[in-house]
C-alpha cells in the first residue's frame, strides 16, 4: 500500500529526531539554506533538537556566501536550542566527482578534516 501524503512527513520528521548528531548538506541558493531544507526543518518540532549537536553543512558557488550561510546555520540551531558547532561550508570547486564517488580537493579536505575534529570532540564531552 503507498504511504499517504499525511504520513510522509510524519515519517521524515521522526528520522530527523532519531538522529545524533544533526547533520544537514544542502546546497545554497540565493545565499542560504534551500527551500528543500526549509521544508524539512518546518517539521520538526521545536524542542527536537534542545540541548543537541547542531551541525551544519553546506556547498555554495561563491565564497560570498559562507558567512550568510553560516550566521542562517546558527539562528536555526539557536531557535532550536540546539549546541551548535561552526558549520562547514565547502565551495562547489572544492567537490570532485570521480570513478569511486565524491572527492575533495585538498583545502576543503583540510576544512572538512577540523569540522570531524570538532564533532568529535564535542561527541565526547
Amino acid at each position: 500500500m503507498r504511504e499517504s501524503s499525511l504520513q510522509q512527513p510524519a515519517r521524515i520528521a521522526l528520522a530527523i529526531h532519531s538522529v545524533e548528531p544533526r547533520e544537514r548538506v544542502p546546497p545554497v541558493y540565493k545565499a542560504i539554506y534551500s527551500g528543500a531544507l526549509k521544508a524539512v526543518v518546518d517539521l520538526i518540532p521545536p524542542d527536537a533538537l534542545e540541548g543537541r549537536l547542531g551541525l551544519g553543512i553546506a556547498t555554495t558557488r561563491l565564497g560570498d556566501h559562507a558567512a550568510t550561510v553560516e550566521s542562517a546555520y546558527r539562528s536555526l540551531f539557536a531557535f532550536f536550542r540546539a549546541r551548535p558547532l561552526d558549520p562547514l561550508v565547502l565551495l562547489d570547486r572544492e567537490l570532485a566527482s570521480g570513478a569511486t564517488g565524491l572527492a575533495l580537493e585538498e583545502t576543503g579536505r583540510a576544512r572538512a578534516d577540523r569540522t570531524v575534529q570538532e564533532l568529535l570532540a564535542a561527541i565526547a564531552r
